[in-house]
């Protein structure tokens, strides 16, 4: 009872971000979640550090390795000035933004993606005074989609990478065409809901300016530091932890069969199970449930990728969905840009509708 106690706690303020009250964040509550596991006897510090699977670490923080010196350097920023310069239409800009951000997500960890672009799409917009919105559903839902196609796009997919054993070719061959139609269906979804705002003005000639896009700090020993998402990496240790000891208790087990009549055992059911459960506690901490539970389906890897097709797509159902969701609301927000719930689920629910019955359809 009391590890259920904690195992529900822990992945309740995963999922809601804070706890009221209190200054805790999401790292916070998994790392106090992980703690709480072993002084109570759920699991021991052996066990505990058994349950970490450091390839997922060593290769999430060898990826933002990689990323950090082209953050540094400006990389993202020359992106968004070029694409600015050479597309003016509000309707093809929104493509040119959903392009680049799965693209790119698609080769690097989309969060990043998201951090290094909502200012700059921010600046551009207000550049030609257009409303922001549909940009930034444009940026956090293509990085979502395109970051499906590869297992170094997003945190679960390379934990999947990691505990599957399936190659990156055979990944991205089976997951890539999912995500470039998906990215088709994102630009045509978000133009049917905002056609009306996408217009051409006298303003969309306006390009943004190098040196204000530029917002990098020279690439230095300490710079290259702050540039790594710590808070990220001690995320996936604290609830590796958890997962863990519910694991031993046998909590799993009893969420999943709570989940039954979805039936996990096809890849519809699987799916959809996958997506329920990824906006519930986001979708990181549930492909860790899932982790024990796919070995023993009948079409393993055929399953492994259908959770990482419906456990990506599915974030971008509501703004809790993933983390790249919440960079770009809460990065926007600071600069006095509120996208409301309301707004986002107007675009994220079909868009995620769409595009897991197409990853459904196609992996059946």
């Amino acid at each position: 009872m009391v590890t259920a106690i904690i195992f529900i706690a822990t992945y309740a303020v995963v999922a809601v971000g804070r706890v009221p009250g209190f200054r805790v964040t999401r790292t916070g509550a998994a790392l106090i979640g992980a703690a709480l596991m072993i002084v109570t006897g759920a699991i021991a510090p052996r066990e505990a550090l058994a349950s970490i699977d450091w390839h997922t670490i060593v290769l999430l923080l060898v990826m933002m390795a990689i990323v950090a010196p082209l953050q540094l350097a400006g990389v993202f920023s020359r992106v968004v000035v070029r694409v600015g310069r050479r597309v003016h239409h509000p309707a093809a800009l929104l493509a040119a933004v959903a392009a680049a951000s799965g693209l790119l997500s698609a080769i690097f960890v989309n969060d990043t993606i998201c951090v290094a672009f909502t200012p700059l799409v921010l600046d551009l917009a207000a550049a030609r005074r257009h409303d922001p919105v549909p940009y930034l559903l444009a940026l956090a839902t293509a990085s979502n989609i395109g970051s499906t196609a590869t297992i170094i796009g997003n945190p679960q997919n390379m934990l999947i990478g990691s505990v599957s054993g399936i190659g990156i070719w055979r990944f991205t061959g089976a997951l890539a065409p999912i995500a470039a139609v998906g990215l088709a269906v994102d630009v045509a979804i978000l133009w049917l809901l905002f056609r009306r705002d996408l217009v051409r003005r006298p303003a969309d000639e306006a390009v943004l300016d190098k040196r204000a896009a530029d917002r990098t700090h020279g690439f230095t020993a300490a710079n290259f530091v702050r540039a790594i998402d710590w808070r990220l990496l001690a995320l996936f240790v604290g609830l590796f932890v958890v997962v863990g000891a519910a694991e031993r208790a046998g909590i799993d087990k009893q969420l999943f069969a709570a989940l039954a009549p979805l039936g996990v055992r096809t890849i519809a059911g699987l799916s959809a199970t996958a997506a329920a459960l990824s906006n519930l506690v986001s979708n990181v901490p549930a492909v860790m449930l899932f982790t024990p539970v796919v070995p023993q389906l009948p079409d393993p890897p055929r399953a492994w990728l259908a959770l990482a097709m419906s456990s990506t797509l599915a974030g971008n159902l509501t703004i809790l969905g993933s983390i790249a969701n919440l960079i770009v609301v809460e990065s926007a927000r600071r600069r006095g840009v509120t996208v409301s719930a309301g707004a986002y689920a107007r675009a994220g629910v079909p868009i995620t509708l769409a595009t897991i019955a197409f990853g459904v359809w196609w992996l059946s």
